[in-house]
């Protein structure tokens, strides 16, 4: 059995999809805006799902995946080609720097 979810940062909005050995368990969305003023609400969701064996995002660029354990600031900035002068610039990124 193989608990996993998915998530995909759109324009709009941030969908969060979980299966549990192939049956939904958590079909959502949250617009983009209100993740940007409170990312802890992405997280908050992730860990209410807990137990999960995976959790995926998308790679970006077609880099390879990276443990969350290894992910550093240079996976980081090719995950979103964003370098620290432009990170406040971008609401997503605005969100997260607090």
């Amino acid at each position: 059995m193989t608990r996993t979810i998915g998530i995909d940062p759109g324009t709009v909005s941030f969908d969060v999809c979980g299966l549990d050995d192939g049956q939904v368990f958590l079909d959502t969305n949250a617009a983009l805006a209100g993740i940007c003023r409170q990312p802890q609400a992405l997280i908050d969701l992730l860990q209410s799902a807990r137990p999960v064996d995976l959790i995926v995002a998308p790679s970006g660029y077609g880099l390879p995946l990276v443990p969350i354990e290894q992910f550093g600031d240079q996976e980081r900035f090719l995950f979103t080609l964003v370098d620290e002068r432009e990170r406040g610039r971008i609401p997503v990124w605005a969100g997260w720097a607090r």
